[in-house]
């Protein structure tokens, strides 16, 4: 019947829209959400002569991009040309991971390494002017360098009372705490032989592991034992519980704003 065919052209007409709102077409609750379909590209630099590993932010409109040439470079996209204002040429390796801390100091960690580098700005006094100077020039604070030998660093994350975590592909998490201006280890964590691959800071000075045997354990601080000077050597953090949701190598953990914590893993 003609009628019955208009007819349901009609409404196939009206619920192909729907379509990419929700699971099913036909669903009254469509639970729609307005988002960009398209994203448009602002500019484009080529400031590097290598592939770029990690991209940092660090203001409203500044960034920073660690390279397989070796090298850190600072970035403005108010700035219409768009060039590196500041470039970080003395790291040996293959610049792999880039973090800025609160009080401004950089660690770095290499592609193939075990170690970090802490970078901090060069400040200098102008006599004539009378006046202190801190320049865009970054030099070496300190090496970092306990992880075991040939385990790359794969994540590190900055916790309140300045505390740096690290983890590798030793298995282990090592917890620095900066103190005489130089950081130092507070506590090494043996999470998994496979290797502990990210890292994501929560609520409450409590972090987030994802590992190679696809858990993602939730660490805080055992007040107990830090409080007790008899137990120095005992392990100063403890998992508040262990996710097992996963079956494959964890490389990324995100906390979303409303305290959801997304993982992702090797297969996809």
């Amino acid at each position: 019947n003609e009628d019955i065919f208009n007819k349901l052209k009609e409404i196939q007409n009206q619920i192909i829209p729907l379509k990419n709102s929700t699971e099913n077409a036909f669903s009254i609750e469509a639970n729609y959400v307005e988002v960009p379909t398209t994203l448009r590209e602002v500019t484009r630099t080529l400031g590097h002569s290598n592939r770029i590993n990690c991209l940092t932010k660090i203001g409203d409109n500044q960034f920073i991009s660690g390279s397989a040439d070796n090298t850190i470079k600072f970035w403005n996209l108010d700035d219409e040309d768009l060039k590196p204002y500041d470039c970080i040429t003395q790291f040996t390796g293959e610049v792999s991971l880039v973090l800025l801390l609160k009080d401004k100091r950089l660690c770095i960690s290499p592609e193939k390494g075990n170690w970090i580098k802490v970078f901090e700005k060069i400040k200098t006094y102008n006599e004539s002017e009378g006046e202190l100077i801190i320049n865009n020039h970054y030099k070496v604070l300190s090496t970092l360098e306990i992880h075991k030998k040939d385990n790359t660093v794969s994540s590190m994350i900055e916790l309140d009372n300045n505390l740096l975590v690290s983890a590798a592909r030793d298995g282990y998490i090592i917890i620095w705490e900066f103190q005489e201006n130089n950081f130092k280890e507070k506590a090494s964590i043996q999470v998994c032989k496979e290797g502990v691959y990210s890292l994501c800071k929560l609520q409450d000075n409590r972090f987030a592991s994802g590992s190679a045997d696809g858990k993602i354990n939730l660490w805080k601080i055992n007040e107990e034992i830090v409080n007790n000077d008899k137990d120095k050597n005992q392990n100063k953090y403890k998992p508040i519980t262990t996710l097992e949701g996963h079956k494959n190598k964890i490389r990324c953990l995100i906390l979303l704003n409303n305290n959801n914590l997304c993982s992702g893993d090797v297969s996809g």
